[in-house]
């Protein structure tokens, strides 16, 4: 009677963990977010191909750069598919992705804004002076 009630409360304490185990055919959380934030600045790229080509329609470019993405990552569309809707289907694994892109972005925000705003290196204008 002890080990079936150690068997049922541990069954219990195992199903109610928080930490979702994600299958070995689907890809890891950090590679699949790395993978969504270049499909994401590939689809940007493709848009600005075509808004700046008017004989070329958008899907060209995206479906090209969207093949680049996959080989760059070593992954096959079937793969990314398959992870993705895995990840749809468990929304709180997702929702972590989601808010790791949002941070992403955010940093190279701030970064390029930084980058904006830096003063010139004192020694790059006495350079500059020097020369001239």
């Amino acid at each position: 009677m002890k080990a079936i009630s150690f068997l049922v409360l541990s069954f219990v304490a195992f199903s109610c963990s928080d930490e979702i185990q994600i299958p070995h055919n689907v890809i890891s959380s950090e590679k699949m977010s790395a993978i969504m934030w270049d499909m994401m600045r590939a689809q940007a790229l493709a848009a600005e191909v075509a808004r700046k080509d008017s004989s070329m329609t958008a899907d060209a470019p995206r479906e090209m750069f969207t093949k680049k993405v996959f080989q760059v990552h070593r992954v096959t569309a079937d793969d990314f598919d398959k992870s993705y809707n895995w990840y749809m289907d468990h929304p709180k694994m997702m929702k972590e992705m989601f808010d790791s892109l949002y941070s992403h972005k955010q940093k190279e925000n701030e970064q390029a804004i930084q980058e904006r705003h830096r003063s010139p290196r004192a020694d790059s204008v006495y350079k500059k002076i020097l020369i001239k």
